[in-house]
């Protein structure tokens, strides 16, 4: 089962995913409806984990990259906080009838080898964790 749209709180959830009614695997999602609105991934498992802290939004899906990335576009170290950027196959062409937005928003990957590409810019903040999953700190739910 996909959960994504809010932050997900494991304390709520966790009684009827540790029961032997649920035979679902649960998995936060991330992404941007600009990015084919799933671009991460993290499958749940030890619940007492996520009690007192956030769930990750996890890793990218199959032909998605995530970077987090200072306000110049440079990559922030694991542990950091930064802007939380989508690169890949998922990430549309622009908006609408809003060429100011767009060019603020998709800006040139700088990270692309060969032709040109495209990442999109969340404004949503997070961080790498040690394990190198990404943890977004919008929403943090600790209860």
């Amino acid at each position: 089962m996909f959960l994504g749209g809010e932050a997900i709180s494991a304390s709520r959830i966790r009684e009827w995913a540790e029961s032997r009614e649920c035979h679902a695997k649960i998995a936060n999602v991330y992404g941007a409806a600009e990015c084919s609105d799933v671009s991460t991934f993290y499958v749940l498992k030890n619940y007492d984990r996520y009690v007192e802290s956030s769930v990750p939004i996890g890793k990218p899906i199959f032909n998605t990259q995530v970077y987090l990335l200072d306000d110049s576009l440079n990559p922030v170290p694991s542990g950091h906080t930064g802007e939380i950027c989508i690169g890949g196959d998922g990430v549309g062409c622009g908006y609408i009838n809003d060429r100011a937005l767009t060019e603020q928003k998709f800006v040139a990957n700088p990270f692309s080898a060969g032709s040109p590409t495209r990442i999109y810019r969340t404004g949503d903040l997070g961080k790498f964790s040690s394990d190198e999953n990404l943890d977004s700190l919008a929403g943090l739910i600790t209860r």
